[in-house]
């Protein structure tokens, strides 16, 4: 089962994803690909944090699982995400 969203299909398989976010600087890697970036935006406070679901669809689950997660407190560089990400 492949599922498209954002742009991207994500693979049947594992796979990794790096998500990077700062105001007018936000990008996504997956699978060491090369990173897709956006140079507008502007991160909202969030109230709510929906891993493994769609938020605005109320059965919209992903079935499967997280294996890691891993929060940095900064915006990682391209490259980083890119490094994150390689299998």
């Amino acid at each position: 089962l492949q599922y498209t969203a954002g742009g991207f299909t994500l693979p049947a398989g594992p796979f990794r994803l790096a998500v990077s976010l700062a105001d007018d600087d936000m990008g996504y890697c997956l699978g060491g690909a090369t990173t897709k970036t956006d140079a507008t935006g502007t991160i909202p406070t969030p109230s709510n944090l929906f891993l493994g679901r769609a938020s605005w669809a109320v059965n919209n689950y992903a079935c499967c699982y997280i294996k890691r997660l891993t929060y940095y407190p900064k915006r990682l560089t391209d490259a980083q995400l890119q490094a994150l990400t390689e299998v």
